[in-house]
């Protein structure tokens, strides 16, 4: 009868074995002893990432490469795979910003095809369209 406690404590929860012993279901004073010794802990689940600052660079990383324009995605999601995390609080809200306009706009900025308005002719405009030069000439140079 004892080991049946026994397997009946041990198939219960942390919990309800610590009841169990502290009411003394008939258990082995030994068993009661340790089980009225455990005291349970609530568990906490570790969060994945509780960084927000980590987490935004990694949300704005994925909206530049998947914005839906591959020529816009092919220089934006490498431009934020490589220089987001050095970005000012500042810049990556203007770069939170920049993500919304519309792709055809974006791309027309960067390239030269369309004339940048002035509210968005800032220096991480002008990074972009170095950027984009830059990586150009380095898959012109090894092809």
């Amino acid at each position: 009868m004892c080991t049946r406690f026994i397997r009946l404590i041990l198939s219960l929860s942390k919990v309800e074995a610590c009841l169990a012993a502290a009411h003394g279901y008939g258990l082995p004073p030994q068993a009661a002893r340790s089980l009225a010794c455990f005291h349970a802990q609530p568990y906490i689940a570790p969060m994945p990432d509780t960084d927000a600052h980590a987490a935004r660079l990694r949300k704005l990383t994925f909206r530049a490469s998947r914005r839906g324009f591959l020529e816009a995605d092919l220089i934006l999601g490498p431009f934020a795979r490589n220089h987001i995390a050095e970005l000012e609080p500042a810049t990556l809200d203007e770069f939170e910003r920049l993500l919304d306009v519309p792709d055809q706009d974006l791309y027309g900025w960067i390239v030269g095809l369309k004339p940048t308005p002035d509210e968005w002719e800032t220096p991480l405009v002008q990074r972009l369209r170095a950027f984009r030069l830059e990586a150009f000439a380095a898959r012109t140079a090894t092809a």
